[in-house]
């Protein structure tokens, strides 16, 4: 009953079926939605080429608080010239947002095929990007990942990090290569505590908001900050796959 434990609060039953899935993947949005793009104001500095035409692709929960934190800096004007969104369906939380605020929304796979966009960003994507699509990004395309890689390359780095009793953990932003997932060059990096008693949600939470900061602080210094991306090395690698079993809520 462990990993029942660390995904729920209390009272917890085990089920199986999808909407269930659906709850957990994105329950914590039934408590604090994200219904209206409003941060801190920032002032955005661009450097060289920007303001940046941003393709964004990301699907659950996770993803939403980084496609608001990119729709904020494109409405205050100055980061982001140009914001559309690439979903795998039109039922995910990132399409519905997009539909909500009228972003551009392409499907999966993608359509795009001439360079349109400076820079792709990625955030729980869930699919590999091949090299013909990333090779249109002129500056590539960077994501938002839930670790500290090279530990929990994956679909689930949360949940691994909390099964495996971990006691830190955080944001990574990286660039994306085409075959696999999770191995391209670290551009920036923050570590937070795992609190005792902190659940999936709440960690899943945490880190979607920092994640969002850190990427809005990495296109701030393109082009210049993905010059000093340093490659992963290959010491410490874990890996936080999908996991295909049954799910845990409250009752």
């Amino acid at each position: 009953m462990l990993k029942c434990k660390l995904i729920s609060y209390s009272n917890l039953k085990c089920v199986s079926s999808s909407v269930t899935r659906h709850k957990i993947l994105f329950g914590y949005l039934e408590n604090n939605q994200i219904t209206s793009p409003k941060r801190k104001h920032l002032k955005y500095s661009t450097s060289n080429n920007g303001p940046w035409k941003v393709l964004f692709f990301g699907n659950d929960a996770f993803s939403l608080e980084n496609i608001n934190a990119l729709n904020i800096a494109y409405r205050e004007r100055g980061l982001l010239q140009c914001l559309e969104v690439v979903s795998s369906n039109k039922e995910t939380p990132v399409a519905k947002y997009a539909k909500k605020y009228n972003i551009k929304l392409h499907s999966w796979p993608s359509d795009i095929k001439e360079k349109v966009f400076d820079i792709g960003v990625v955030a729980s994507f869930g699919y590999l990007i091949p090299s013909r699509i990333i090779k249109l990004f002129p500056l590539g395309i960077i994501n938002v990942h839930g670790s500290i890689l090279p530990k929990w390359r994956g679909a689930a780095p949360v949940t691994y990090a909390l099964i495996n009793g971990d006691t830190e953990t955080g944001i990574s932003i990286l660039k994306i290569l085409p075959k696999k997932f999770d191995v391209g060059a670290i551009i920036i990096q923050e570590k937070i505590e795992i609190h005792p008693e902190e659940t999936r949600i709440e960690l899943e939470k945490k880190l979607a908001r920092i994640g969002a900061d850190l990427l809005i602080k990495t296109i701030t210094q393109l082009p210049d900050i993905l010059t000093t991306a340093k490659s992963q090395t290959e010491e410490g690698v874990t890996y936080g796959k999908k996991i295909l079993i049954n799910l845990c809520i409250n009752n």
